[in-house]
């Protein structure tokens, strides 16, 4: 692919997020897309040629290896697990902040609209959140935290749940609260 194209489909995948971010999957068209990335129409075909689902699920692999990398960067700098999960919550209260509370995660946004009646993007979000549960269990195993797996699936959930509800109410409080029960038990009291 030319750099050219390299640069469309990057801003294919940015508008995309930006867009889901704001107005779910269904609330995002391709015309709006296109738009947002200032590309023709054709292009999007040309290099996601299932169109938007490909594009969405392109976007969602984008945005989980982000937030993967981020929490394994935060493990590889030495950060206990109690540092890693309050960056977590930290970095999202931060985030809905900063959007006056008109963005929200991706993957939950297209999870609610699409992913019940659509296997791809069902897809597509569970991989996601599984890379993100495996993440967090082998940080809580490698500093004993008990139920490692179980406990890391909770968090994914307290994390995802929180985020949704802090948006609804334009108040970064349930995240807080999720943030102090989770280091609550893992054990890491902030």
């Amino acid at each position: 692919m030319t750099t050219k194209g390299a640069r469309t489909r990057t801003r294919m995948i940015d508008a995309t997020l930006e867009l889901i971010q704001t107005r779910g999957y269904h609330g995002t068209g391709l015309a709006h897309i296109t738009a947002g990335a200032a590309a023709p129409r054709g292009s999007l075909y040309f290099h996601f040629p299932g169109g938007k689902d490909e594009l969405v699920a392109a976007a969602l692999d984008r945005v989980g290896a982000e937030f993967t990398g981020l929490l394994e960067s935060l493990i590889a700098g030495g950060a206990d697990a109690g540092t890693v999960v309050a960056a977590v919550f930290d970095d999202l209260a931060a985030r809905l902040d900063s959007s006056g509370f008109a963005t929200g995660c991706a993957i939950a946004s297209v999870a609610v609209d699409a992913a019940a009646e659509n296997p791809a993007l069902q897809e597509s979000c569970a991989r996601v959140y599984e890379s993100w549960r495996v993440v967090l269990e082998q940080l809580l195993a490698r500093d004993g935290v008990p139920n490692p797996a179980g406990l890391a699936g909770a968090i994914v959930s307290l994390v995802e749940g929180a985020t949704v509800v802090a948006r609804a109410r334009r108040d970064t409080q349930p995240l807080d609260e999720a943030r102090a029960v989770v280091l609550e038990l893992i054990g890491a009291t902030r």
